[in-house]
């Protein structure tokens, strides 16, 4: 099989396991499934990393759009090494969630589709494809592909610091002008970013790469929703302490 659909092989296993699990019929089924397609990912990107020679890359690109957002995978020893894994430690995770009882949520749709992004995340090309990757995952993990289980508040967290993320990197680029891995981790290690969407002074890094004017926010479940009660000037809602009995609680 040619590498470039080698490389879409494990995508196509996972996300097509996903589209069987919302057919009515399979559905008493997908438990089986959804650990197997799992395992057949994993396998097919440690084949990928046996077929690479030592130290070799290879840049597959199915679309040209404009540089730096191409839909193309990096295929190397490290990424198809930590895809392999990823997918495995998955497989493990859902082999355990069979043997669990008195469950009865359908969780493998958000699993699968979780772990074909992830994946996606591994192998990316480039940053854009990174980033829509992340956002996919967040989406499927948060429950946000599954109407049952809409987490908004908590999507909306994770979506910033999503974009946080890619606001350094962006910045990164702007000043140093190049792809180059030295040039572009010089010039994240002098950012000073004021204007950001999370809490917090500007974005800057010390020697040890570490932000120390980002602060924390305390969250709560009130009436079943994440919400931000500390510190106060970012707060929602006023904090309840001290946590009342179980079964006071909404």
């Amino acid at each position: 099989m040619h590498l470039a659909y080698q490389a879409l092989f494990p995508f196509a296993v996972l996300v097509g396991a996903a589209g069987l699990s919302s057919l009515p019929d399979l559905r008493q089924r997908v438990g089986a499934i959804a650990p197997a397609a799992t395992g057949i990912g994993a396998l097919s990107a440690l084949v990928l990393l046996l077929e690479l020679k030592p130290s070799e890359r290879v840049d597959l690109v199915y679309l040209r759009a404009f540089p730096g957002a191409d839909l193309a995978l990096r295929l190397d020893g490290l990424s198809l090494a930590f895809a392999a894994v990823l997918l495995a430690s998955a497989t493990g995770l859902m082999l355990a969630r069979l043997g669990a009882t008195g469950d009865r949520r359908n969780p493998w749709r958000r699993w699968l589709l979780a772990a074909a992004a992830a994946l996606g995340g591994v192998l990316a090309g480039n940053l854009l494809l990174t980033y829509i990757a992340l956002q996919v995952l967040t989406l499927a993990w948060s429950g946000a592909v599954n109407e049952t289980a809409p987490r908004t508040r908590t999507l909306r967290l994770v979506q910033q610091a999503g974009d946080l993320a890619l606001l350094i990197a962006a910045d990164g680029f702007k000043r140093a002008g190049a792809t180059d891995g030295a040039e572009l981790m010089k010039a994240i290690r002098a950012a000073n970013i004021a204007e950001h969407i999370m809490i917090g002074g500007p974005i800057t890094f010390d020697t040890k790469g570490q932000n120390n004017n980002i602060p924390s926010a305390m969250i709560q479940n009130r009436s079943r929703t994440p919400t931000v009660v500390m510190p106060a000037e970012n707060a929602t809602m006023a904090p309840v302490f001290p946590m009342p009995p179980w079964q006071g609680r909404t």
